[in-house]
């Protein structure tokens, strides 16, 4: 496969029949590729998701070791033979 400048990877998207001729013709009425047109839509769509939520941050509280600790109490494991 030939590399194509600033590129990564190709993919192959499975179209319904009406939305490949929307996009054929969107690609026609702009004088813009259907591989632009996905790419700037792809775009907008992600910039518009919310970002992930952290998992582990607080999730494991513990009530017998405080943040302000935690230092502390490593020092103590890592030192221990």
């Amino acid at each position: 496969m030939a590399t194509i400048y600033g590129m990564e990877r190709k993919t192959t998207l499975y179209l319904p029949e009406d939305l490949a001729v929307a996009l054929r013709e969107a690609a026609r009425r702009t004088g813009a590729s259907q591989a632009d047109i996905v790419r700037e839509a792809l775009r907008r769509h992600l910039a518009e998701q919310p970002p992930p939520a952290l998992r582990s941050l607080g999730a494991g509280e513990d009530v017998e070791l405080r943040a302000s600790e935690s230092e502390a109490w490593l020092r103590g494991e890592w030192e221990r033979p």
